[in-house]
């Protein structure tokens, strides 16, 4: 049975993704969808309307972690 959502969850669940990857602590993209008890794909598609909306995230192999790119990283 899928259970879908709501858009209040779906704001708080992206709101949750923002603060981890800011900590730089979301771990790999399995881990994260099972910490928001959510399936990959959901998370593909917060991560995606997070990219959408300007935040510049990328998925750091070394970290683990999916994190915002600096100006730094961007040279």
């Amino acid at each position: 049975m899928v259970q879908h959502m709501t858009h209040l969850e779906f704001l708080e669940k992206v709101e949750f993704v923002k603060e981890l990857i800011t900590i730089g602590s979301t771990g790999t993209p399995a881990e994260l969808a099972q910490r928001l008890n959510i399936s990959e794909r959901s998370l593909y598609r917060i991560i995606s309307s997070l990219k959408n909306m300007g935040h510049p995230i990328t998925y750091s192999r070394c970290k683990q972690s999916y994190c915002y790119v600096t100006e730094k990283e961007e040279v």
